[in-house]
């Protein structure tokens, strides 16, 4: 299957396309790089400058003496074709905005689990800045769910890699600070997710802890996504 990194996005490559976004100083240069995703090799033409600019892990292999270099040509076979798409999305437009409405479960979970794979191939690749994007994403969802949050969702948060910590903490606080005691207990099903999720409560209950030990009034959601954000 190949996919054209320019369709994905919109933008159709013609030489004056090119010519514009070039001296409109996206690109340092208009080279395009193979990249073949997932067991069945899914193709991307994703152009060399937005890898680099934005991946560490792009800018070593395409940058330096490796094969990969010499040839254009980048293999992941163990990423996800779908997850790589909208990480080629986001180079291209960044994520879309959707904070202006407030989803149904269903969907709630999918987008979390797009969240998640996002978040995880960007922590692969040494992309920071979508790292930042997707938890800024994250953090306004969680915020339009004031009347719940679903707890498929959490089985997603906590089942992925420990390095997807920034959402981890906001998925606390919701339920510390915003969701409260009353949420808890009132919640279906919350024992169950207790325990099959003790890493999850825990924190949940080290978080309350602190905000009434503190007497704290202020939510962190008040410092704003800065205050979840990896300090690197």
């Amino acid at each position: 299957m190949k996919v054209d990194a320019a369709a994905v996005s919109g933008i159709q490559v013609t030489d004056a396309s090119l010519t514009d976004v070039f001296l409109a100083g996206r690109f340092t240069d208009t080279g395009v790089v193979t990249v073949q995703v997932g067991s069945n090799d899914a193709t991307f033409h994703v152009h060399r400058s937005l890898l680099t600019d934005e991946s560490t892990f792009f800018a070593s292999t395409l940058d330096g003496n490796f094969k990969e270099a010499v040839e254009n040509e980048v293999k992941l076979p163990e990423e996800e074709p779908e997850t790589f798409e909208h990480f080629v999305q986001w180079l291209y437009h960044g994520l879309p905005d959707k904070r202006a409405t407030v989803p149904n479960y269903p969907t709630h979970a999918a987008r979390v689990k797009k969240i998640v794979d996002l978040y995880v191939l960007a922590d692969k690749i040494g992309c920071r800045a979508l790292r930042d994007d997707v938890v800024s994403e994250f953090y306004h969802l969680v915020q339009g769910h004031l009347c719940g949050f679903p707890y498929a969702s959490i089985y997603l948060i906590y089942d992925a890699p420990i390095t997807i910590v920034p959402l981890r903490r906001i998925v606390v606080a919701y339920f510390a600070w915003i969701s409260g005691p009353a949420g808890l207990q009132n919640a279906p099903n919350f024992e169950k997710v207790l325990d099959t999720l003790p890493e999850f409560a825990k924190q949940v209950l080290l978080a309350m802890i602190g905000r009434y030990a503190t007497g704290g009034t202020e939510t962190p959601f008040k410092k704003g996504v800065e205050h979840f954000l990896d300090k690197e």
